[in-house]
């Protein structure tokens, strides 16, 4: 009884936090800092009632490098931005469950400042906190800032913002290594606008499909070349004989419904829709690159993680997509895909915590 009351507590946070964004936005008013404050109070207090004791999967090293000194060399080497917000912790106090509070209140206030600075609507910020975006900020401390900075800094680079984002996205790559996928992302996204990068790219999405190995082994030894820091933090996920193909992991794609659904949207309905939609073919391939991630995740299943970078955007694309639709029933099932999907698989993910691990 207790694990679902903290299942529902759960939810019950992210209906508050974004039934207030849907209200400001009825009112075409701007979210204040006050209230994204707050709301980022609720969800990273959130960590302590999650939180398994003792401290179960990733969490449990985070919780051993951070209540000891000895360790800080290594976290210093795997993650400079995570040092430096244990440095800052340390100055008053140890205690790893308060930590976790303030990675989970961090990540969640700069997501939120992300998402208002998008401009975007209400559907938007429901399908981020269905999705299992928020998951991120109570176990995986690296990748969470990573993936929030990164978020912020492609929303400043599209704001015209340029220097600000650019700031942004390299201290997303100083928390984890990950984030150097911005960049090439980054180049991709430039030629969106023509029609024969994009067929390009798109055939380059089904040629890293149907070759993963032989093409994730060359991509492997160009940057372990480029950046030989990175040949100890690979050599963690590759075979004895350099191969991301650990097993095959043919489930794991499912849990990308809503994202294969917004991308068959997106194509099917691109002609109808381009020239209504701002930025539609960057957020479409970004969209299809995250559907291809999760595919991938089949092969090595942590892949799917390169993807979430970009939900944000994503979810931007689905929340234009969602209010051209004008047949009720086609927008109840566009509705039921995505953001129905996505709560049933967070559902399932916080029963699997709770009830086999105790939290997470």
């Amino acid at each position: 009884m207790i694990y679902f009351l903290k299942i529902v507590l759960y939810f019950l946070l992210l209906y508050i936090t974004y039934k207030t964004f849907q209200r400001y936005s009825l009112k075409n008013k701007k979210v204040s800092l006050v209230t994204i404050i707050l709301l980022s109070l609720l969800i990273g207090s959130y960590s302590f009632v999650c939180t398994a004791h003792p401290y179960v999967m990733d969490k449990k090293v985070y919780a051993t490098w951070f209540m000891n000194d000895i360790f800080q060399k290594q976290v210093r080497n795997e993650s400079t931005g995570l040092w430096m917000i244990e440095s800052a912790t340390h100055k008053f106090t140890y205690n790893a469950d308060i930590f976790f509070f303030i990675v989970a209140f961090l990540y969640t206030f700069i997501t939120l400042i992300a998402y208002r600075k998008s401009k975007s609507k209400p559907y938007t910020l429901l399908l981020l906190l269905l999705s299992e975006y928020p998951f991120f900020g109570f176990y995986q401390l690296k990748q969470c800032f990573a993936i929030a900075f990164t978020a912020l800094g492609m929303i400043e680079h599209e704001n015209h913002h340029k220097i600000k984002g650019y700031i942004y996205i390299l201290i997303a790559i100083i928390f984890h290594e990950a984030a150097l996928i911005t960049i090439p992302l980054l180049i991709m996204l430039r030629g969106s606008k023509k029609k024969i990068i994009r067929i390009i790219e798109y055939i380059g999405f089904i040629l890293s499909v149907l070759f993963f190995n032989q093409i994730t082994t060359v991509i492997v030894k160009i940057f372990i070349k480029l950046f030989p820091y990175l040949g100890t933090q690979l050599t963690i996920y590759l075979t004895d004989n350099n191969s991301f193909i650990t097993d095959m992991n043919y489930l794991t794609i499912f849990k990308g419904i809503p994202f294969y659904v917004i991308a068959f949207y997106g194509i099917t309905r691109r002609k109808q829709l381009k020239n209504s939609i701002n930025n539609y073919d960057k957020y479409l391939i970004i969209t299809v690159f995250i559907s291809i991630t999760i595919i991938l995740s089949m092969y090595m299943y942590w892949f799917f993680r390169f993807g979430t970078f970009y939900y944000l955007f994503a979810f931007m694309l689905a929340s234009e997509i969602l209010n051209k639709i004008k047949e009720p029933k086609e927008k109840l099932l566009f509705v039921l895909l995505t953001a129905g999907t996505f709560l049933a698989l967070a559902i399932k993910l916080w029963i699997q915590y709770y009830f086999i691990y105790g939290g997470i």
